[in-house]
């Protein structure tokens, strides 16, 4: 497995073929000491927990991992990265994570951490059309979410991945929707129908001026009982790709606390790679 996910990502540095230009893999590993600098959105509630952790078993890039815990219904962990900023979501040509969920977890449906991206531009008839954009497993099966195995997801699959809106996006008549969130209030509506779980392509064509604000992992709030890793997270953008590597730097848990803090930093972390 190890070879095959190393193959996948360090495939970067493609000669593009129109003169002497080449696509960008940045590699970056993700550390306690440099976490909150690197993915500096964060949403967190109590009661939940983030922790840089050895394993499980053994992960698609070095031998740690991100791992996130909810507790109940209110907890939530929302880690984004903004090096995408600025960028139009009609350039994203890739989108992948991997995911591990504890066999101890509970709620239906079975869920594990998923992908959010901030927008703005983007088709809600509001001021500055501020919406997220979310991708979850389950509404992509198959395969199902397995317990105790790490699984890599494709939430890009050639704009077919299943994605959702935050926001409702009207349609160009009154009345009518492109693409509706299926937590709304308009969710239950015959205009709404077939519109809640959309494919990425759509989420595109519906938002043209959609630019990214940020990426990154979200767990909860609805998700009690959950416990999730995450790693290898990615995101092509144009000629660039970007490849998070969590890392604990350190034998023991980091932990961080009900607010997503860290509470100190091993010795002998490193800095993040820029490859």
């Amino acid at each position: 497995m190890r070879k095959s996910v190393l193959g996948l990502l360090f495939a970067g540095l493609t000669l593009v073929c129109a003169g002497v230009a080449f696509a960008a893999t940045h590699v970056i590993t993700v550390t306690p000491s440099n976490f909150n600098a690197i993915f500096n959105r964060t949403d967190v509630r109590p009661v939940s927990h983030y922790a840089f952790v050895n394993g499980p078993a053994v992960p698609p890039l070095g031998r740690g991992s991100l791992e996130l815990t909810t507790v109940d219904s209110n907890g939530k962990q929302q880690h984004l990265e903004t090096q995408q900023s600025g960028r139009p979501i009609s350039a994203v040509n890739q989108m992948s994570y991997w995911t591990y969920r504890h066999a101890e977890s509970t709620g239906v449906p079975v869920q594990v951490a998923a992908i959010n991206m901030e927008v703005l531009g983007a088709n809600t008839g509001v001021s500055g059309g501020y919406a997220t954009f979310v991708y979850e497993p389950v509404y992509n099966a198959p395969p199902p979410v397995a317990d105790n195995v790490w699984q890599r997801w494709d939430a890009y699959r050639s704009g077919t991945a299943i994605w959702w809106s935050t926001k409702d996006i009207p349609g160009p008549v009154p009345g009518t929707f492109l693409v509706c969130n299926p937590n709304g209030p308009n969710a239950g509506s015959p205009a709404c129908a077939n519109k809640l779980f959309v494919p990425w392509a759509v989420l595109v064509a519906a938002n043209p001026g959609a630019t990214i604000l940020s990426y990154g992992v979200n767990q909860g709030s609805g998700n009690p009982g959950l416990i999730s890793n995450v790693d290898a997270l990615s995101i092509g953008v144009g000629d660039d790709h970007w490849v998070y590597d969590f890392e604990p730097c350190g034998k023991d848990k980091h932990h961080g606390n009900g607010h997503g803090h860290a509470n100190g930093h091993h010795k002998g972390c490193k800095k993040p790679k820029h490859h």
